[in-house]
């Protein structure tokens, strides 16, 4: 019985990613967010250098993709951040709200998908779509500026004695190592669990979110770790594309990840049956 269900879901799945045409979302998803994302991460750099150097924000943001991204993607993102910034004065609160505003174009890319794959036909006024939008990317945004605040802390709490003991006893091995681990690993979740549960039109009911969210979190870490992998031993994107390898890169990345996240609420929505289906 269970074998056959497994069957079930299987054929399920394979008829809806083809009836959803789940494979162009995710292209969609992939070259939106291609454009969106520059504008997000120098709005962040923008807003950190008002707390930090600009040097010291934009490695904070650098090393906070660090666990995320391809080495080519990474570096395409380092080199682009740093010629921008090489050739403009620092941003005032308008432009930096603009740059926000733009990086939200993958965060509705996202949202039409997801509503295409839960099958949702009710709509939103375009102010409240754009303020959920919103509100997720600068959730990005505080994710990004808690590396700061928390290099502050542990500097700020290593410089009292007692306090710094403690802190250098939790931050040695092997328990420094877990905690460095565990970042990469809990945001993806979370993330998603916001993306399930916020961004779609309606809201999802708890058992499909929480089926959509544990699936999605193991198909992007194998995306990504699998994607990593074949770029590290076996692709040769810089000897076909030359110095637009690492576009390539990315946008095969972001594509995957969409992928994955596409996925997920779709063996959410099939998996919880009718009962953990959204509601609105």
């Amino acid at each position: 019985m269970r074998a056959q269900a497994v069957r079930n879901l299987v054929a399920s799945l394979l008829h809806k990613l083809a009836q959803d045409d789940v494979f162009i979302l995710a292209s969609a998803i992939a070259y939106t967010a291609l454009l969106s994302l520059f504008p997000l991460l120098v709005g962040i750099i923008a807003l950190l250098s008002r707390v930090v150097t600009q040097a010291e924000a934009q490695r904070v943001v650098i090393e906070a993709l660090n666990p995320y991204l391809p080495p080519d993607a990474l570096r395409l993102v380092q080199e682009t951040l740093a010629a921008v910034f090489a050739t403009r004065d620092a941003a005032g609160i308008l432009a930096v709200v603009a740059l926000f505003w733009s990086g939200t174009a993958v965060a509705g890319a996202l949202r039409h998908a997801l509503n295409r794959v839960l099958r949702v036909t009710a709509g939103r006024t375009f102010w409240r779509r754009k303020l959920v939008e919103l509100t997720l990317v600068v959730l990005a945004g505080a994710f990004i500026s808690l590396s700061v605040i928390a290099t502050a802390l542990l500097a700020a709490v290593g410089a009292i004695r007692p306090l710094g003991r403690v802190a250098a006893i939790i931050l040695a091995p092997p328990w420094g190592a877990v905690v460095a681990a565990a970042g990469p690993l809990i945001f993806p979740a979370a993330a998603l669990l916001i993306v399930y549960g916020f961004l779609p039109n309606i809201r999802m009911h708890w058992r499909s979110l929480l089926v959509g969210t544990a699936s999605g979190w193991v198909l992007v870490q194998l995306a990504t770790r699998g994607f990593l992998w074949y770029v590290g031993t076996l692709a040769a994107y810089p000897l076909v594309y030359g110095p637009l390898a690492g576009i390539v890169v990315f946008l095969i990345w972001v594509y995957l990840v969409a992928l994955a996240v596409l996925v997920g609420a779709e063996v959410g929505y099939i998996a919880a049956g009718p009962l953990g289906r959204s509601h609105a």
